[in-house]
This record gives structure tokens, C-alpha cells and sequence, in this order.
């Protein structure tokens, strides 16, 4: 026999729970808080952490750079820069979302698919005590008290409070204890219980499983085999998009004895990921450039502002003592400024020339016209003190400039005393712009159309079609060819075309369609020549469609000259439904059988050679029905076995396969028999062991859904009990059907 021992079993995932400082969430995780952002002169400076409460799992400061230790809760940083450090702390928290979690409330907080029992039932099943039947579980502090062959121990809490204590049911994966909670979505949690075998002769051990929304959460447990002794489930668990989680322990074991436990202290605790970051900000040491040496340009004396950068209190100190951050220079001369902050050593100076100067002009003369193609050296008249840079448009600097394309350009002048901008404008006479006489076309017979220029020709421009005609931008056409017209001035030419061709009328045909049985569309692609546009009698506008009603269809095609169309006619007749598909018919009675083809209005012709819906027959043997519409289309074939036997005992009718896909055939799962019962009952399973039809009516059947949710395609289990009426012996049949979508 084998055995099962307690394990734990821990799943890490990636997305935990994550908690930013200001961010409360409804099921408490703590919060963390560190070192407010701060601003330091260079050196050691220690960080600070704490949370509100829970266990810490884990602590982590990044970056590890810099920081005595990484994984402490007040680490020494040595900060050279500004930087940032962010504290990651993984917690436990203390809110347990388990109601009534160690049973210290009673039979409370929690269903289960088992019996509650205080006391031994009405009917008991034997001397043994409260919890003598299988399938019951009652909430005790000893199991000893509920059964007499349970073993004597306490609860895992404190060896004197309550836990849950259940006899197994002998029918697998019954809830024994279910409870719905409500989540916060993305987060993991601890979830953990302890159960205990009470048998005291070892004997098949329970099978465990806890399910979250009907999903397993961990593998399947079992409690060691010596009565008394507690063990631990755990896992970690991922709450997802979830809000709301429906937990439910069950018991896949059928075994009649030793198949019972204890459980108790059962907890579901958030695992949170607390985050925040301190950002220091170092004071940086200051740097001072004052501008470069310079004149005094056109005036007395100069305004001096430096370039500072650093951070902290800055203090400034001008040769001439003065201290604001800014200085006026009333004589020629070396200046220099000193800035520092409060941080030692952070003393910077710069110094400065001056003397005199004079601001440069310049002038690039009139504007001026060239030809396309030509180009003109511009060639400025500049003063001021040497030296003078220039600067053209273009970002090139050279003395002159030569310009070879329309435009305005304009040169930038400077020296030490300042800088001075003049432009010209240059324009050019280049061949007409492009244009257009409009698109290539077609043209209808004894049509005409009038072509345009487009722009509209400039002034001045000479006009010439490819006819000879001149000096008009329109002309009409009335025959298929090709059309030019010319644009000139004095420099260039410029042509535009247009080529028109002869456009035939539309012509289009539709083939006829032939019948075809269970068509759930037909495609209507009809064949047509010059057409530009498509209007079918539904509306649609697209060359082809799909008809999916009988009926008249009629398709008009048009070009900009005229318009066709052509029609057609089709059916889309349905094949009859099989009834039976070689099911057997059972009979204990010799007198006759009545086998109904359904499907009525339709045509019948039956293997005896009889042409009603419903016949009668007395022989054992196979009967087929040929079923097809009054106009002989879309038969079908239809089978059915009739056996008569001996009366003592009348077997059932079994289809192997059922197709619920909503075509009206073969739609339900049922049995088939000539008997009555006085008793019948019919349960089906799925590959998981799950309950998913029951009946106790012969005539309803199973139509694929299970709560109102259609089940996949594949194999089901069945189990049938029946008696026939005045006969004492009970039938069982077990076998599996084969639902096909």
C-alpha cells in the first residue's frame, strides 16, 4: 500500500503584491517608511527603514553601491553624487482572510457537502458514536469523543480548542469545506492548513486537494499514517484578476475505512512587497567662467554676468568687493569673481579682460532678379573692429556669398562689442510649374468631355495644344486619343497629357443553380465584362455573395456608360432527421412494437414496404425507413434493431454517440426500450469524476450542457439502474457515450 507524507510546497511568482507609500489596500498590508529626500554635502550620510507591522520576509536597498550593507534596515551610504536609494521589503502580513480558520467558533464561516452531526444519528451505523456513517463531520476537540475506534488527541491550536473532524465519504472529490473570500487582484498569498489521521489501524489514507475556483492549489496531500500527529499544508498562491475566490477542500479517496482526518488552523495571509525611494541630492561645488575678454563697445562702461553653476548657499566675492552675482565694469581692466557654498573647499574663481571696441556693420546691397540657372556673388560692405566673423544663412562663413536659387539671404556680422544681421532678396525666372490636363478616362459613346488646365496657367505664359491650338487652358473632346498642351515662358517649356480610350457598356450572366440538400449558403458568382460597380437585389455591392435564403436573386453591373442584369433562382431544402441511427428496440412482449419515423409531412418507405410515419411490427429483426420531401429530394436513411425476448428480464436500448450542434438531429443523449419501469435512474460523469447529468425520467435526455454551459467534445461515463415493472430484479448497465460537436 502506499503511502503519503506531508510536504510543503512553495510556488515563488513574479508578480507579487506591491504596496507605494500613500497606497492603502483593503486587506492591510503594512507600510513602509524611510529616509525623507534630503540634500548633503559630500561624505556619509545613514538611511533609515521601518515597517508598520507583519514579518519581515526580505529587505533589499538598491543600489548595493556605496552602502555598508544591502540588506539591513539602517545601512551607512557614502555619497559622492546625487543619488538615489530605493528600499524593497517583502512581508507577511497579520490579517488572516480565513473565517473561523481554527474551528474555535464552531460549525460556523464554512459549507460542506458532508453532514453536520452534535450527536449520533437517528438511524447510526453501528455502536461507534457520533460520527459513525461515512460522508458526516462534526467539530470537536477530540476525535475520540466522536467515534470509538478514532484515536485520542487534541487540536494542532492548543491540544484543547475545537477542530474539524470527518468520517470520509466512500464517493470521491465531495466538498468537505468550502469558504468564499474576497481578494485583492495580483497578489499573492500564504496558504496553509494542518490535518491528522484519526484511524488507529493504519489503513488507505485519505486523498487531499485543495481547489481555488474549482482550479487545484498545489499538488494533492495526505496525512501521515500514525493517528494524532499534525501536518502542514502550504503554498503560495497568486490571486490574479480575481476578487472573489471560492476555496473547497476534498477527498478523491472512496476507501470505507481509514479514509478520515482532522483539520485544523486553516490560513490565507497576503504576501506584500513594500517600496519607496529616498532621493540625495548632493550640494555640488561651484564652477564660475566670466565671458571672454571683451571691449567696451559704443558706451562708458559694462554689465558682467557670469556663468554659475553649483548647488547649496552660494556666496560671491567681485574684485572690486562688491558681492551680488552680477558687476558693472565702469573702467578697462582685469575683473575677476570667487563663488563658494557651504560645503569646505568650494572656493572657484575666473577673471576678465577689458577694453574697447566698436559694433560691426554690414550691408548686402538691393534686392535683385536673375535667370533660372544663373547665380549672383553677393558681396556685403562690413565696419567695426577686427575681427569680424560672418555667419550666412547656410551656416557657412565666408566673406561673400554666392547665391544660385531664389530666396532671402541674410549674413550675421560680430565682433567683441556685439553683432549685426542684413538680408536681400533674390528671385528667379524658372520653367512653368508642373500641371495637369486631368486623369487618363474613358469615354462613352457619343459622349463628350471638356480638359482643363489645373492650376490655371500664370499670366504670361504661352499656351499650345496638341491640335495647334493656342492661348485657351480648356478643350473639348469627343473622340478617343491622346491630348497635350504646352506651357512656356522665356526660360523653359512645360507639357501635360492625357490619353482617352473608348468605354464599351457592361454585359453580365448568372449560371443556374442546382438543388443542394442542407446548404447552409450557396455562392452567386456571376461573370462580367466592363463593369465598375455591382447592386445585388439584398443590397450587397461586391462582385460575389452567399445566398442563404431560396429564393429570386438579381444582379445589375454598371460602368459610367449603362447597366446590365441577371437573375437567378435557388432552393435550400433540409434533409430529414434520423430518429433512431440503429438503436435497438427491446421487447418482453410478444405482441408488437411501435416505431415512430417522426419528421412528419415527408414521404416513408420502410423496409416491409409500409409508407406511414408510424408502423407496427411483431418480428424480431433490422428496420429501415428511407424519409425524403414530397418532391423525393434529400433522403435519408434511417435503422432501428426490434428484439423480442423472454419477459423475465427487458434490456434497454444505448445510442454509442450524440451530436448536440443545434441542427435538430440526434440532439440528446437517452435510452430507448418497449418496457416500463418501476424504477429507473441515470447519472453521467465527466473525465474528471464530475457529476454533470441526473435524471430518474427514461423519456428526457442529457443535451450536452451542465449548469446551462455547453460541455466539450469527447468521452462520458454513464451508470443506469432499472426495474421493469412486475419484475423484482434491478438492472445495471455502465458504459460511455460519446458526445460530438
Amino acid at each position: 500500500m502506499s503511502q503519503f507524507y506531508p510536504f510543503r510546497f512553495l510556488l515563488l511568482l513574479s508578480c507579487l503584491c506591491f504596496l507605494s507609500i500613500g497606497t492603502v489596500y483593503s486587506q492591510a498590508c503594512p507600510t513602509l517608511t524611510i529616509t525623507p529626500d534630503t540634500s548633503i554635502c559630500p561624505g556619509s550620510f545613514v538611511l533609515h527603514s521601518a515597517i508598520s507591522s507583519g514579518t519581515i520576509i526580505s529587505r533589499a536597498w538598491k543600489p548595493k553601491y556605496g552602502l555598508s550593507d544591502s540588506t539591513v534596515a539602517n545601512p551607512t551610504a557614502t555619497v559622492t553624487h546625487d543619488t538615489s536609494y530605493t528600499c524593497t521589503v517583502t512581508v507577511s502580513s497579520t490579517t488572516n482572510l480565513i473565517s473561523n480558520g481554527d474551528f474555535s467558533a464552531g460549525n460556523t464561516g464554512f459549507s460542506s457537502g458532508y453532514t453536520y452531526l452534535n450527536a449520533p444519528p437517528a438511524q447510526p451505523c453501528g455502536t461507534y458514536g457520533i460520527l459513525g456513517c461515512e460522508a458526516d463531520y462534526t467539530v470537536n476537540t477530540n476525535p475520540r469523543n466522536t467515534h470509538t475506534q478514532f484515536a485520542n488527541f487534541g487540536d494542532h491550536t492548543s491540544g484543547t480548542g475545537q477542530m474539524m473532524i470527518v468520517n470520509g465519504a466512500t464517493s470521491p472529490n465531495i466538498s468537505v469545506w468550502c469558504q468564499t473570500i474576497t481578494v485583492q487582484p495580483y497578489t499573492d498569498y500564504q496558504f496553509s492548513a494542518w490535518v491528522s489521521n484519526v484511524d488507529l489501524n493504519p489503513q488507505p489514507l485519505p486523498n487531499l486537494r485543495f481547489n481555488i475556483n474549482n482550479a487545484p492549489a498545489g499538488p494533492p496531500f495526505s496525512p501521515v499514517i500514525s493517528a494524532g500527529v499534525w501536518s502542514q499544508f502550504y503554498t503560495v498562491w497568486n490571486s490574479g484578476a480575481n476578487t472573489s475566490v471560492n476555496i473547497c477542500l476534498t477527498d478523491s479517496s472512496t476507501a470505507g475505512g481509514g479514509n478520515d482526518f482532522a483539520l485544523d488552523d486553516i490560513a490565507f495571509i497576503p504576501i506584500c512587497i513594500l517600496t519607496d525611494t529616498v532621493h540625495i541630492t548632493t550640494f555640488v561645488k561651484p564652477t564660475v567662467a566670466l565671458p571672454a575678454d571683451t571691449s567696451f563697445c559704443d558706451s562708458v562702461y559694462t554689465s558682467i554676468s557670469p556663468v554659475v553653476t553649483g548647488t547649496g548657499t552660494l556666496s560671491y566675492l567681485w574684485s572690486d568687493g562688491t558681492t551680488q552675482q552680477r558687476d558693472t565694469a565702469r573702467l578697462a581692466g582685469t575683473y575677476w569673481l570667487q563663488v563658494s557654498n557651504q560645503c569646505a573647499s568650494s572656493a572657484a574663481r575666473d577673471s576678465m579682460r577689458i577694453s574697447l571696441g566698436q559694433t560691426p556693420t554690414a550691408d548686402l546691397g538691393p534686392d535683385s532678379l536673375i535667370c533660372g540657372g544663373a547665380s549672383m556673388v553677393i558681396v556685403p560692405a562690413v565696419t567695426g573692429t577686427s575681427p569680424v566673423s560672418y555667419l550666412w544663412q547656410d551656416a557657412t562663413t565666408d566673406s561673400t556669398y554666392t547665391a544660385s536659387a531664389p530666396g532671402i539671404y541674410w549674413l550675421r556680422v560680430a565682433n567683441a562689442c556685439g553683432a549685426y544681421t542684413d538680408s536681400v532678396r533674390i528671385d528667379t525666372v524658372s520653367a512653368p510649374a508642373a500641371f495637369s490636363i486631368g486623369a487618363d478616362q474613358g469615354l462613352c459613346s457619343g459622349a463628350e468631355l471638356t480638359l482643363r488646365a489645373a492650376p490655371v496657367p500664370a499670366a504670361g505664359l504661352s499656351l499650345l495644344w496638341q491640335d495647334g491650338v493656342t492661348q485657351t487652358d480648356t478643350f473639348l473632346v469627343t473622340a478617343a486619343g491622346t491630348y497635350t498642351l504646352t506651357e512656356t515662358n522665356r526660360c523653359a517649356a512645360t507639357t501635360a497629357s492625357v490619353t482617352i480610350t473608348a468605354l464599351p457598356a457592361p454585359t453580365v450572366s448568372l449560371d443556374p443553380i442546382p438543388v443542394q440538400c442542407d446548404a447552409d449558403s450557396i455562392l452567386l458568382a456571376p461573370v462580367a465584362t466592363d463593369a465598375t460597380s455591382y447592386s445585388w437585389s439584398t443590397g450587397a455591392t461586391q462582385p460575389s455573395i452567399y445566398a442563404h435564403t431560396a429564393g429570386t436573386y438579381t444582379v445589375t453591373v454598371s460602368n459610367t456608360c449603362a447597366s446590365a442584369d441577371a437573375s437567378v433562382s435557388i432552393s435550400l431544402p433540409r434533409s430529414p432527421s434520423r430518429v433512431y441511427n440503429g438503436a435497438v428496440v427491446d421487447s418482453c412482449s410478444r405482441a408488437s412494437v411501435t416505431l415512430d419515423a417522426q419528421n412528419a409531412g415527408r414521404n416513408f418507405l420502410w423496409s416491409d414496404g409500409q409508407t406511414t410515419q408510424v408502423i407496427t411490427v411483431t418480428d424480431s429483426g433490422l428496420y429501415t425507413v428511407v424519409i425524403s420531401d414530397t418532391a423525393g429530394l434529400c433522403p435519408v436513411t434511417d435503422t432501428v434493431r426490434v428484439d423480442f425476448h423472454r419477459c423475465d428480464s427487458c434490456p434497454v436500448a444505448i445510442p454509442s454517440a450524440f451530436t448536440p450542434n443545434g441542427d435538430g438531429k440526434n440532439e440528446t443523449f437517452r435510452t430507448y426500450s418497449a418496457c416500463t419501469y418501476d424504477s429507473y435512474h441515470i447519472t453521467i460523469y465527466n473525465r474528471w469524476g464530475e457529476l454533470v447529468y441526473e435524471s430518474s425520467a427514461e423519456a428526457s435526455g442529457w443535451d450536452g450542457t451542465y449548469k446551462g454551459v455547453a460541455q466539450p467534445a469527447g468521452v462520458y461515463v454513464y451508470m443506469i439502474r432499472y426495474r421493469s415493472t412486475g419484475l423484482p430484479q434491478e438492472h445495471a448497465h455502465t458504459g460511455s457515450v460519446t458526445l460530438i460537436r
